[in-house]
């Protein structure tokens, strides 16, 4: 694909980061649809499921951008991963084109972000298939996993945005 038509260099969705005051609720969502709870973030409580070519994350931090995210917004996806070539490239072109840039400091996660809709965060991530995993370097396997029946969902292909019309004139 050439730059004029994929200016980022995107290359799929890495992971959706999901926060929600009620996190047990969300660990049973998780496993009723097929996904194995793996690993932990070596120095963060975020909890990494897994299925096939789907990747979530369950953020039960206390304090920080998804527990702010929460308290404004009640469950949610707080972020996404988007996988790309080079993922600093692909933050100055998003801000080149308009984007603004999320502050490193007050992400959970230490990859290049910017803010999406509601102030969520799309972060860009360089290291997936011959490249790396996210989930190799920065999570430890759980002592215990919890793993559940594959029940054959392959991977995200694409995600929407619902607004409540209240926050139309709030989008970013």
């Amino acid at each position: 694909m050439n730059a004029d038509k994929n200016p980022i260099g995107l290359r799929g969705i890495e992971f959706t980061e999901f926060t929600s005051q009620d996190t047990e609720f969300m660990d049973s969502v998780f496993s009723a649809f097929g996904s194995s709870k793996l690993k932990r973030h070596h120095d963060k409580e975020i909890y990494y499921y897994n299925q096939n070519d789907i990747h979530f994350l369950l953020n039960k931090e206390k304090s920080g951008f998804s527990a702010d995210f929460t308290r404004r917004h009640g469950p949610a996806i707080c972020s996404m991963g988007w996988r790309v070539d080079n993922a600093k490239t692909a933050l100055v072109e998003a801000v080149k084109r308009g984007a603004k840039a999320a502050d490193p400091a007050t992400t959970d996660l230490p990859y290049p972000a910017i803010y999406g809709i509601g102030d969520s965060l799309i972060y860009f991530i360089d290291k997936f298939g011959a490249n790396g995993s996210i989930y190799h370097d920065d999570f430890v396997a759980l002592d215990a996993p919890t793993i559940v029946e594959n029940l054959g969902f392959i991977e995200i292909d694409h995600l929407t945005n619902n607004v409540n019309k209240r926050h139309h004139g709030n989008l970013g």
